[in-house]
């Protein structure tokens, strides 16, 4: 039996995750199966608890010579556009991720590998550095978002120089353009990258958030007839398992209800499963960014949460630090879901579940855009719960309905605000709060004993149906 190599590998020291295309001998030109190995370590690292950033950067004398030509045309038991999109996966999938990510880029980054290093939150630059996209040279179009992702980080001329007259950029002529945020010596990028878990990537000015408590530990798996296995080398996974926060308690129960609670009012979440194992408990998410494919199985799909969209670092994720606001993700709902009318609704319907539930945490990065076979809509809900039943934790809302930050802080005039940064009919908005606010108040309870039948604890249920449906009356 031949052995198949890696083609990417990764280590985590003090907290950073550095991530290296291992194919030197062809310059770490990107193929189906690197890609799949890319994602594959983002869901591991992203899961790992310790990781509180990563970097990409290539082995070698390259960072990365763009996609091997042979691969995109498919092959690999992959059609034509599977295989081109599943190359688009190897940089959009660093895109997504909602860890900050660090191009560490240490020679060429040509076309797809240019991408690779553009789809990253901050990029270093070596002296032998050299930017290409060299797409039209070789007669192809600048795919993958090159265009979108340069004209956001350079302006438009920049981005016409490289891509219509084929202009390189080395290192220092991207930091002086700003393609760049520094250029160094080829020995000092590796030192300036040592000292990086020393820098505070991420900070609240608000209060403790419970995403950035590096709270919860969360494992991509694939469920096969029913039973739970971590995934193969480049395998999709199928589902998240999440077990109980230690630094929280209850929050299996929590986040069970809220989900559940939000499916049986009419939001579309993702559809979650309560388990409990030799005593543990834990939950096990679907993911949504799936699809079965009669050829290969289940496939990725591509999503970009409202920051990536926005072209927010993910660090601005909060509203208060110049992050998305309702503002903003109507209008891009607007711009760019296929049916607007339809998905505006729906981020209406989940702003105010969110309000009165109390799940104070939901920012930026949860809120998020699917390009699924129904073309862009808004993607279903996630990692819901009531994070007001926890007072260590900041009760100001990620993103405040009209200037309210809280549900005291709600009155009559805050719905006609709302309303006005949605787009839509005071009058409308205030029947749907008030339709909302009476489904949560009437279906909590029975909710909270449905979910106990899993096994989780029914006290703890109960205390948290009570709380939501107290703060669903305030509103009715």
């Amino acid at each position: 039996m031949t052995e198949v190599r890696s083609e990417v590998r990764s280590a985590v020291v003090d907290g950073v995750a550095v991530l290296t295309l291992d194919a030197p001998d062809r310059r770490n030109a990107m193929t189906l199966p690197m890609c799949d190995e890319v994602a594959a370590l983002c869901d591991a690292l992203e899961a790992d608890e310790s990781v509180g950033a990563l970097v990409v950067t290539g082995a070698g004398s390259a960072f990365c010579a763009g996609a091997d030509l042979s691969h995109l045309g498919g092959g690999h038991g992959r059609s034509t556009e599977d295989g081109l999109m599943a190359i688009y996966e190897g940089f959009l999938r660093i895109a997504r991720s909602p860890l900050p990510t660090i191009a560490a880029v240490n020679g060429p980054a040509v076309g797809a590998g240019m991408n690779l290093a553009l789809a990253c939150d901050l990029r270093l630059a070596a002296r032998s550095a050299r930017f290409d996209a060299r797409f039209l040279n070789l007669g192809i179009h600048p795919g993958g978002g090159h265009t979108w992702m340069s004209q956001r980080i350079v302006g438009p001329q920049t981005t016409a120089a490289t891509v219509l007259f084929g202009e390189i950029v080395d290192g220092a002529e991207a930091e002086r353009v700003g393609l760049v945020w520094r250029c160094v010596d080829d020995d000092a990028l590796i030192a300036l990258l040592d000292e990086l878990p020393k820098r505070p990537l991420l900070a609240g000015r608000h209060g403790l958030r419970l995403s950035l408590a590096g709270a919860q530990s969360k494992l991509p798996v694939v469920l096969v007839d029913g039973a739970i296995a971590l995934p193969g080398p480049g395998q999709p996974t199928t589902h998240i398992l999440k077990p109980p926060i230690e630094r929280f308690s209850a929050t299996t129960e929590n986040e069970a209800f809220a989900m559940t609670l939000a499916a049986e009012v009419g939001l579309s979440v993702a559809r979650v499963q309560p388990r409990v194992m030799a005593g543990r408990r834990f939950l096990l998410i679907e993911r949504y960014d799936r699809a079965k494919n009669a050829a290969c199985g289940i496939v990725r799909l591509h999503q970009e949460d409202f920051c990536q969209a926005l072209g927010i670092p993910p660090e601005r994720k909060y509203a208060a630090e110049r992050g998305p606001t309702f503002k903003t993700g109507f209008e891009l709902l607007r711009r760019i879901a296929t049916r607007p009318a339809v998905e505006v609704l729906k981020l209406l319907d989940a702003a105010i579940f969110n309000l009165i539930v109390g799940n104070a945490d939901a920012h930026g990065k949860n809120y998020s855009l699917l390009y699924g076979a129904d073309g862009v809509t808004l993607a279903p809900l996630y990692d819901l719960l009531s994070t007001v039943a926890y007072p260590q934790l900041s009760p100001k809302l990620a993103m405040k309905i009209a200037r309210c930050a809280t549900l005291e802080e709600i009155d009559a005039s805050t719905w006609s605000g709302f309303a006005a940064d949605a787009g839509l009919a005071a009058p409308f908005v205030r029947k749907r709060v008030r339709e909302l606010a009476a489904a949560v108040a009437e279906s909590a309870s029975n909710v909270a004993a449905r979910v106990a039948m899993s096994g989780l604890s029914e006290a703890d249920l109960v205390r948290f149906a009570t709380l939501v449906a107290a703060r669903a009356g305030r509103l009715r």
